[in-house]
C-alpha cells in the first residue's frame, strides 16, 4: 500500500532551507511513501469569504482537491516578522473553510535557526483547523544556517536519523487501524 503525503512549503523563495529539509525528509522515508509538493500557494488570491463559494476560484479548487487527496500533509515554514509568512496563512485561511479538512494528519518540520514563533503559531492554526498533529513525528532541527543545501543537511548524521525517525513513524501511523 502506498501513502500519499502532500509537502507544504511556507516559503517561495526558491532554495529555501525549508524547501532543503522537505526534500531531504523526502530522501529519507521509506519505501510505501508518494510524495507531491502543493505548487499552487503563490497563485492563490487573497483570501476573500465572497470568493469562498461555488464556483471558487480554478486554482482554489484545485489546491483543495491536493489536500483531499493527501493521506497526510507535512509542513515547513520560516518565520516571518514572528509569524507565520502570509503565503502560507493565505492557504491556512482557504482551507479552514473546506470541511474535508477536518481531521487531516499533519506533521510539522522546524529548521530552528533562531525562530520560536512559527512553529507554535502554525500548530495552533492547524489545531483550530481541527487537523491531527502527528507530535511524536513533528521534527525541530537547528540547521544552523538557512543556506544550507540538500545534502549538506543529509551529511548531519543527527539531522538525517531525526527525518528518518519521523518518517518510519508515519509509515507506522498511516498503517494503523483508525
Amino acid at each position: 500500500m502506498t501513502f500519499e503525503v502532500l509537502t507544504i512549503c511556507g516559503s517561495l523563495r526558491k532554495g529555501s532551507s525549508n524547501a532543503n529539509l522537505i526534500e531531504a525528509y523526502i530522501r529519507c522515508a521509506p519505501t510505501g511513501i508518494s510524495f507531491s509538493s502543493l505548487d499552487t500557494i503563490a497563485a492563490l488570491p487573497i483570501y476573500n469569504p465572497d470568493m469562498d463559494v461555488e464556483p471558487m476560484p480554478t486554482v482554489v479548487a484545485e489546491t483543495r482537491r491536493k489536500v483531499r487527496a493527501a493521506d497526510l500533509l507535512v509542513f515547513s515554514t520560516p518565520e516571518y516578522i514572528h509569524s507565520l509568512p502570509a503565503a502560507l496563512k493565505n492557504l491556512l485561511e482557504w482551507l479552514v473553510g473546506d470541511p474535508e479538512f477536518h481531521g487531516k494528519k499533519a506533521v510539522v518540520l522546524h529548521a530552528n535557526s533562531s525562530s520560536t514563533f512559527a512553529l507554535t503559531e502554525l500548530k495552533e492554526v492547524l489545531s483550530t483547523m481541527a487537523a491531527q498533529i502527528l507530535d511524536h513525528a513533528c521534527v525541530v532541527v537547528d540547521l544552523g544556517s538557512n543556506k544550507l543545501n540538500i545534502d549538506q543537511i543529509l551529511q548531519n548524521d543527527e539531522i538525517r536519523a531525526s527525518l528518518t525517525r519521523s518518517s518510519n513513524q508515519l509509515v507506522q501511523d498511516l498503517t494503523r487501524p483508525r
